[in-house]
């Protein structure tokens, strides 16, 4: 309840009780009285009335201007003073209280502003001694910010939910040059890269979360520097390689994930046109080579009578040009030269990808893959592979093989012999058709959680692997395939594991990682702490201040608050076409003119991209009743619903400072403190909009108000939360 009113009922209330104690003595006075005693007085009432209501009314009316000069020079400012010494002390400290009271009240006003003084005076001496002592830090921060911004690889670190916790300025152009963040979502939708967004929104879990799965294994083997390879592929079908490495905290715990992401697409079109042009020589040395050992072997046919030095040449010739034509012919020199070798693999061990097969076709399939090597031997040679694509390829058989002849357990045999690597896959019942096997190497995995743009066919080819039908006389009684994929020589073999991150106990020295702490895509807010949720503060520029009369938006802006952080670099900022007039009234109060909207997008086209940035957050604005009924309105237009939760910091506004008559933005940002640049523009309103509710959340958890619910129920309770548009 208001001051205002609390104070008033009060005074009725007791005047109400003291008229009651005056009529009750009076009755009991009266009933005392003789019979000429009460004609008495009577008599003098009826005479004298107009003089004693005379009286009773002047008095009433002072009475009246007493209390009301008490309620607005010690009520009113004591209130004031409360809030303001609040305010003082809490979100704006250079802040002077100036209130009109009593005598008593401008005096303690002063004092506190003379404390605040001071106060302020000491602050800043400290303030400046810890500017000191952090200046060297504070240099070796900027200077590895600077190296983590300017990295040619992207970065992006996540918590275990996929919150994006870090990310750099090469991943964000990378993501945006090939497209990769609208692949998840419908038309008009974008997956965007920000603070505290989830990074699944625009990656795969079915590439993130295997790999983490084998991560999680690898650890606990007691492996301390782990990390996993995948391909993500661009929209353009273009293949980006990517690598996961953990962040463990300090009980060596998986904590987070690191991905980086390198543009190798133009460096791979070079590579591959040299790997073409390899080849070609290939082929010219080998015709060259063809004829050399032609002729070598027609001059040894006719060596007869020739002497014996020139014999010995010609059969030295010879021999050198079938070694030539070996060295042509070696598999592991011909596959290096192969243009389709889209990129570098990893080094695998066998059985432990054998395993991760068997795995994820028993979760995926819910087929039982067994794996054996023969003679039990664990370590059968490593290999080299894309585990993601591959897995998702040898999948893509086994599903077929499930499907054609109907079977719920497969026995695979691992071994090695020569420079292969062999996987015996086989099964009670009928067996696989060749030419239906030929059919499926063209065919591409639609397996959910498995999808793949990449026929078998070319992924057989990229790993030097092949896939056959196995005969009878290879698996007596049974029907089954063989896989062969080329085994690495320990020479060919090269860690590529990177160094594991492990968070310390106490707070990084350069880096805030609270986003760690916990994911910050909540579906429930309501018992969220303030600190805690992710918001978009928002603000709208508009025609006019009808929303049901015809006015459209000409300008929407936002900023997101993350963590407690205001991240005026993640901002939605855009002008939109209205297709209707522009009144001269609005462009004297925003400045935004006719010419500036002609080429701009029309409301259908941004309302959607405003959407996916507003995903998953809780919006703020001042007024924003306003704000959310000219969205409401073009919801048949747009077919986009916003049902974010929201906040008002009017409403919270006039919350913590009742006592303040004026809660405009302007007003509220004087009173806190903050400067507004860009004043009547949407994103400097909404930019200022976001301070002054950073502002707001200390006040309100002095109120007892730490919660989403408290401060929703809170602003209900207000006046202006009675305003409608």
């Amino acid at each position: 309840m208001k001051t205002q009113n609390k104070f008033w009922w009060f005074v009725v209330v007791a005047l109400t009780a003291t008229a009651m104690v005056l009529l009750t003595i009076s009755v009991l006075f009266w009933q005392q009285l003789a019979l000429e005693e009460k004609a008495l007085i009577l008599k003098i009432f009826k005479r004298y009335f107009a003089y004693l209501f005379t009286i009773l009314f002047l008095f009433f009316t002072f009475l009246g201007f007493l209390l009301d000069w008490i309620f607005r020079f010690y009520i009113i400012p004591v209130n004031q003073l409360a809030d303001e010494t609040r305010l003082l002390y809490t979100v704006n400290p250079s802040h002077k209280i100036d209130v009109d009271g009593s005598y008593d009240v401008m005096r303690l006003a002063a004092i506190i502003n003379e404390n605040a003084i001071a106060q302020v005076e000491f602050r800043n001496n400290v303030q400046e001694q810890l500017r000191k002592a952090r200046a060297g830090s504070e240099a070796e921060r900027n200077v590895l910010a600077a190296m983590l911004e300017d990295l040619p690889q992207g970065i992006l670190v996540c918590n275990m939910e996929g919150g994006i916790v870090f990310y750099n300025r090469k991943i964000s152009a990378l993501f945006r040059e090939h497209q990769l963040a609208e692949s998840q979502f419908p038309s008009g939708e974008v997956g965007l890269i920000g603070l505290g967004r989830s990074v699944y929104t625009f990656l795969d879990r079915g590439l993130v979360l295997p790999a983490l799965d084998r991560i999680a294994e690898k650890l606990s083997l007691g492996h301390t520097a782990v990390s996993e390879r995948f391909l993500l592929e661009t929209q353009t079908k273009a293949l980006l390689p990517a690598q996961i490495l953990p962040v463990l905290d300090s009980q060596h715990h998986l904590s987070g994930f690191i991905l980086y992401i390198e543009d190798q697409v133009e460096q791979l079109k070079k590579e591959r046109e040299f790997s073409t042009l390899l080849l070609s020589w290939q082929h010219e040395l080998t015709q060259a080579v063809s004829v050399i050992k032609s002729t070598a072997e027609l001059l040894v046919d006719e060596s007869e009578g020739v002497s014996d030095q020139i014999r010995m040449l010609i059969q030295l010739v010879d021999k050198q040009a079938n070694l030539a034509a070996a060295l042509l012919s070696r598999q592991d020199i011909t596959n290096r030269w192969s243009p389709d070798q889209p990129l570098p693999l990893t080094p695998v061990d066998a059985m432990e990808w054998a395993r991760f097969l068997a795995f994820r076709a028993e979760h995926v399939l819910q087929l039982k893959v067994g794996i054996e090597t023969v003679g039990g031997v664990d370590q059968v040679g490593q290999v080299s592979v894309d585990m993601h694509h591959l897995t998702c390829a040898l999948l893509y058989v086994l599903a077929n093989v499930q499907q054609t002849v109907n079977v719920t357990r497969i026995d695979g045999v691992l071994y090695a012999k020569g420079s292969w690597i062999y996987l015996d896959l086989s099964w009670e019942g009928a067996a696989i058709d060749p030419a239906l096997l030929a059919r499926w190497k063209q065919g591409v995995s639609k397996i959910q959680g498995s999808e793949t743009t990449i026929p078998l066919t070319e992924m057989l080819m990229v790993h030097g692997a092949k896939l056959w039908v196995l005969s009878e006389d290879q698996a007596p009684g049974k029907s089954g395939l063989r896989f062969l994929i080329p085994m690495l020589d320990s020479a060919d073999i090269v860690m590529v594991d990177g160094l594991t991150t492990v968070l310390p106990d106490s707070r990084p020295e350069f880096y805030d990682f609270d986003l760690f702490k916990g994911n910050l895509q909540y579906t429930d807010f309501n018992d969220r702490l303030l600190t805690e949720l992710t918001f978009t503060v928002f603000d709208t520029e508009t025609t006019g201040l009808d929303p049901q009369g015809g006015d459209e938006i000409i300008s929407i802006g936002a900023v997101r608050i993350v963590n407690g952080r205001l991240l005026q670099g993640e901002k939605f900022e855009q002008l939109v076409n209205p297709a209707r007039s522009l009144p001269w009234a609005s462009v004297k109060f925003h400045g935004i003119r006719p010419e500036m909207l002609v080429n701009q997008p029309t409301i259908d086209k941004v309302l959607p991209r405003f959407h996916a940035f507003v995903r998953d957050t809780v919006l703020v604005g001042h007024n924003v009743a306003f704000d959310m009924r000219m969205l409401q309105m073009k919801e048949n237009q747009t077919h986009v619903c916003f049902t974010n939760p929201i906040l008002d910091t009017m409403l919270l506004s006039d919350v913590v400072h009742p006592a303040h008559p004026k809660h405009s933005l302007q007003a509220v940002a004087e009173r806190l403190g903050i400067r507004i640049m860009g004043r009547h523009t949407a994103l400097g309103d909404a930019i200022a909009t976001g301070e002054i509710f950073l502002r707001l959340i200390p006040l309100l958890a002095a109120q007892g108000i730490r919660t989403f619910q408290e401060a929703s129920e809170a602003s209900q309770k207000s006046l202006y939360a009675r305003l409608k548009y």
